[in-house]
């Protein structure tokens, strides 16, 4: 059954726990829904499973060729057209979006030139247009040296825009706490000595919020004692006592720890502690100013300042400040500046890491060559492991903390000032530019990777000059997942592209850290929706159609480039279950990020009705005020006053949407009163208002600190192989009769760790029992099969072990065996990793593409010669469906699999259809 969301409420969504999911845009009790638990009569029927799924496994570009051979067996077989959907992740959506791009042929209406595949031809088939096209661009990565220069420049401006974006509030912070330093001589005594001197405001600023904090915690652990408190009142007591003592350490952190740390820092580079070179690199970094370095080392004569050996106080003095003007330029807005900088913090952690490396050796304990390690010298490298790992976050903060540092110290040398103030108003224009021109979805890697996915992948087939080309869809013209709209039973199957949107609240299990999203040509969203009502009772969907969405989230944010590129971002600082926390900070801010921000659908969603609530006195005070008032007038009275109340609050109410309709019409009437009068510029203005709602600099931050929820009106949505990387979930959530799954995945050839994580998967979530042993397929070595394929047997919710199966499992997995191409047996003798290459190689060759292609293309056939020797079941004979033209294929029916006595594979020259 499905799985329940454990939602928490929060105003203004907030959970329903007496209903059940219901799942992809289905009605309550429709063919995809699960069975309600109800007993008697009210139980509803079973659906019964019916058609074909296809499921296209995640992996690059390994598993893009190995389904590419999967999908033209089943294209010759007839069988994908005959299919209900294909249900595709990563690797696997570039070729099930490739084939429904070629197979539909979008076209702008009135345009001519654009041809569709006619049976017997059908997409991506042997020595096609679009075939071709592939195969000249395997590595459409980085194809050229331009297009790999483009791509570097762009990473870098967005890990300039998005510092900056960060770094401007952590500039104003900085110089807001140096003025107030300044006024307060909080660094620095009039006459010049480095002291820290907090004032008492100060600490109770910081101590202020964490005891409130503290004691609202403990006031509601109290409540009980006096009564049974509501769970609203306990959630905002909880929720508050935890703010007030986290705005409590961020006080503590921006007023006690940063001042300290930049006395700390001037102590060092005055007294030339712990070493002169440690105090030359303090210098350099700009904590000391040469005033303070020349008194230094007036006062200083044994132990020198600013990183000069003591000498006569004459030299020492002359030599300390030269060091300190050349190493403190007049602005840290200089170039200069900002270099001097860089380079002094490169050799701050040169020294660190010296230091650290020294103490591991000291501490590393020494055993006799070819001695296995004893306990306290595993437990030791498994703590460095895990320190080390941390290092890369560990510099990000260490950096900016500096910055902050030397920011506070500048501001509080320089005093409030109108060039202080002239900086502060640089940075705010800095700010609104980049929030003008981009965003963080714009900044990320992810157009680079969706445009070079559509330029391989996406085509469809063109005649120009008398020959049919394969040629992408035009930039200017978004390519909208609409338009690969399933039309009829025999149009090819529906595309599901999967991806997953990172939850890191308790609205997942421990580890699991994500949600199914899907985008289909009808609708876009949750994959499960949790059922949710928001405060006047109204339900909220967790899907949109595929136009509304387009308007919510922009119409080029949302096309079918950009779902197959979001389904394949593996690469993202946030993973699902596999994010690395040690990894996550250090890709957000190097801008290694493949991931989309996309609106919420529940945000997005038109309210159901509401439902009817009787109104008057009622509850425990209505009892209360009945014992205390038992005769006839008291109650009546009450009940008088009640009404009176009541009638009060309507009017309010009536009031506020007066007021508030009055708003609208007045800005409606504005906007096409300025709509009419200036088209380009009320054009303009909603684009400008529509890219400042764009998520920001908060949203980087939280993806940078792992901190995303499902009441976000933002979700992140990444590679669907973090949730499953088969897809195999999303196809038994539709209940098919028979499921023809490709593993591309790159499991070696004796682990199945793909295929149990999603049955694992559908068992928790949809309660769908599946029997299957891919032992079967006998693995010879680490390349070999006995056979690529196993078969499995799949019962649908209400489980019942004693009735037949409600539908077939067929697993096709990477694996080379003796009917194997003879090319591809040699392949794999030439290369040991085949056909397990790593996902990280994503830069094939020719003949790399063609030996996983023709894996695929052999492995489906034997597949489907296997099927074809299946009895065919006694539910499956009915008759086909309203409007097929041809009978749907049922296990035990002959397959023509264009194997030797099957029909030979179309020509060039019998294939198009124009449009």
């Amino acid at each position: 059954m499905s799985r329940r969301w454990p939602f928490r409420s929060a105003p203004p969504i907030v959970d329903t726990t007496a209903e059940w999911a219901t799942p992809v845009g289905q009605p309550a009790g429709g063919p995809l829904s699960a069975p309600t638990p109800a007993t008697g009569t009210d139980a509803k029927p079973v659906p019964r499973p019916e058609g074909i799924g296809i499921c296209c496994s995640g992996g690059g570009i390994r598993s893009a060729a190995f389904n590419l051979g999967a999908l033209q067996a089943l294209s010759a077989a007839g069988l994908y057209r005959q299919a209900r959907f294909v249900s595709a992740v990563s690797g696997g959506s570039y070729m099930a979006a490739g084939f429904a791009t070629v197979h539909h042929g979008p076209a702008a209406p009135g345009e001519r030139g654009v041809e569709r595949p006619r049976e017997p031809d059908y997409a991506f088939s042997p020595g096609s247009a679009e075939e071709r096209h592939l195969r000249n661009r395997s590595n459409y990565l980085f194809p050229r040296l331009a297009t790999t220069v483009r791509g570097l420049v762009w990473v870098l401006f967005g890990l300039f825009a998005n510092l900056s974006a960060l770094l401007v509030f952590v500039f104003l912070a900085a110089r807001v706490i140096g003025w107030l330093a300044d006024g307060n001589h909080v660094l620095r005594e009039p006459d010049g000595d480095v002291r820290l001197d907090l004032p008492p405001q100060w600490r109770l600023a910081a101590a202020v919020p964490f005891a409130v904090g503290v004691f609202v915690l403990l006031v509601e652990k109290v409540i009980p004692a006096y009564g049974q408190p509501r769970q609203r009142i306990v959630d905002f007591l909880r929720t508050s006592g935890t703010s007030l003592m986290a705005v409590g350490a961020v006080v503590a952190l921006l007023l006690l720890a940063l001042p300290a740390a930049t006395v700390g820092l001037q102590k060092l580079a005055l007294g030339n502690l712990p070493d002169p070179t440690t105090a030359r690199v303090v210098t350099a970094l700009g904590f000391a100013t040469p005033e303070d370095c020349r008194q230094a080392a007036d006062a200083f004569e044994k132990t020198g300042a600013c990183g000069v050996l003591p000498k006569e106080p004459e030299d020492a003095a002359a030599e300390a400040t030269e060091a300190a003007r050349n190493a403190r330029p007049a602005t840290t807005w200089d170039l200069t500046g900002l270099l001097g900088f860089a380079t002094a913090l490169v050799m701050v952690i040169r020294r660190l890491i010296r230091q650290a490396g020294g103490l591991a050796a000291g501490l590393r304990p020494r055993t006799a060559e070819g001695a296995p390690p004893g306990p306290l010298r595993q437990a030791f490298y498994s703590v460095e492991r895990r320190v080390l790992a941390w290092t890369g976050s560990g510099l990000v903060v260490l950096f900016v903390l500096l910055l902050a540092a030397r920011w506070m110290s500048d501001a509080a040398s320089a005093g409030a000032g109108r060039a202080e103030l002239l900086k502060c108003a640089y940075a705010l224009l800095l700010f609104a530019a980049l929030k003008t021109f981009t965003d963080i979805n714009r900044n990320s890697l992810h157009p680079y990777y969706r445009e070079q996915l559509a330029s391989a992948y996406l085509v469809r087939r063109e005649r120009r000059d008398g020959r049919t080309v394969a040629k992408p869809v035009p930039y200017e013209r978004p390519l909208s997942l609409s338009q690969v709209r399933r039309k009829g039973p025999d149009d090819g199957p529906e595309l599901i592209v999967c991806a997953a949107a990172n939850i890191t609240d308790q609205s997942v299990p421990p580890g699991r850290g994500c949600v199914p999203f899907t985008f289909t040509p009808t609708d876009i969203g949750l994959a499960e929706p949790p059922n949710l009502l928001d405060r006047l009772g109204r339900s909220r969907a967790g899907r949109l159609s595929v136009r509304r969405y387009e308007r919510a989230a922009g119409a080029r944010r949302v096309t079918l480039p950009a779902a197959v590129a979001v389904s394949g971002a593996a690469v993202s600082p946030l993973a699902g279950r596999m994010t690395r926390p040690s990894q996550r900070l250090l890709l957000a801010v190097a801008n290694i990020r493949l991931g989309l921000w996309l609106p919420n659908p529940m945000y997005r969603s038109r309210p159901g009705p509401q439902p009817h609530r009787p109104r008057g006195p009622r509850g425990r005070w209505h009892r209360l005020v009945a014992r205390r008032h038992p005769t006839t007038a008291g109650m009546r009275a009450l009940i008088v006053r009640w009404r009176r109340a009541e009638v009060l609050r309507r009017e309010r109410i009536a009031r506020r949407r007066a007021a508030a309709a009055r708003w609208h019409r007045t800005v409606y009437k504005g906007r096409c009163r300025l709509a009419r009068r200036y088209p380009r510029s009320a054009k303009w203005l909603r684009g400008l208002v529509e890219q400042w709602r764009q998520p920001g600099p908060w949203r980087l931050l939280m993806e940078a600190a792992g901190h995303t929820n499902l009441r976000s009106r933002w979700l992140y949505v990444t590679d669907g192989g973090h949730y499953d990387n088969l897809g195999l979930v999303e196809a038994l959530r539709r209940r098919p009769e028979t499921i023809l799954a490709f593993d591309g995945s790159g499991d070696p050839v004796d682990r199945w760790s793909t295929i149990g994580g999603a049955l694992a998967l559908a068992r928790s979530e949809l309660g769908v029992h599946v029997e299957i042993d891919p032992a079967s397929m006998k693995p010879v070595d680490r390349q070999f099969v006995e056979r690529p394929y196993v078969r499995g047997k799949v019962w649908y919710p209400p489980v019942d072990r004693d009735r037949d199966a409600d539908a077939t499992l067929w697993v096709t997995k990477l694996g080379v065996t003796e009917r194997s191409p003879w090319d591809v047996r040699a392949y794999a003798r030439r290369f040991p990793d085949f056909p397990c290459d790593a996902t990280v190689h994503q830069l094939y060759g020719g003949e790399q593409l063609e030996a996983y292609r023709a894996l695929g293309h052999d492995s489906t056939t034997q597949m489907l010669e296997a099927m074809t020797d299946e009895p065919a079941p006694a539910a499956a004979t009915g008759p086909p469906r309203r409007g097929s033209r041809r009978r749907p294929w049922v296990p035990g029916r002959p397959v023509p699999t264009g194997k030797p006595g099957g029909p030979e594979q179309p020509t060039p020259s019998s294939r198009g259809k124009r449009t």
